[in-house]
């Protein structure tokens, strides 16, 4: 079973190991609103938490994607499991195309695992379709970034 869902894992991850990748959340140059280019306020999200002091995730989506919607409550029960350890940011592309563009997004939901060294891994689209699966795989990812 473990050989089955390693290599299941295997199969839908797509790996891009990124050297030194840009730490920027956004594209724009800062704003009265947008002070620090570092931030996650910069992406609209609702926590404000530097870029660089913890792993993030990014989770790009969009509000007309059905499987957008299946992951969105399993990503926030494995986002509460890992609070204060991994960052988690959401950047609708419809509203945020520039920073979709520039990380080569193809497909919704896009999931981008960062690490503090700047290296990054990459889930394109949904990662099975139980539940469970996907919960496991997406636990697994967020504990790989504090390894």
């Amino acid at each position: 079973m473990k050989k089955i869902f390693a290599i299941m894992l295997m199969a839908l991850m797509t790996i891009s190991v990124a050297a030194q990748e840009k730490k920027s959340c956004c594209k724009q140059e800062p704003t009265a609103a947008c002070e620090r280019p570092d931030s996650l306020k910069c992406a609209k999200c609702k926590k404000e938490v530097a870029i660089d002091r913890l792993p993030t995730v990014t989770d790009f989506t969009a509000s007309w994607c059905g499987p957008c919607r299946v992951l969105a409550p399993i990503l926030e029960r494995v986002e509460k499991k890992f609070e204060g350890r991994v960052a988690v940011r959401r950047v609708d592309i419809d509203d945020n195309r520039a920073e979709a563009e520039a990380n080569e997004i193809k497909a919704v939901p896009t999931l981008i695992f960062t690490k503090l060294d700047g290296t990054s891994n990459r889930i394109e689209g949904l990662p099975g379709l139980d539940e469970s699966v996907i919960e496991a795989v997406l636990t697994s990812a967020f504990q790989s970034l504090l390894e």
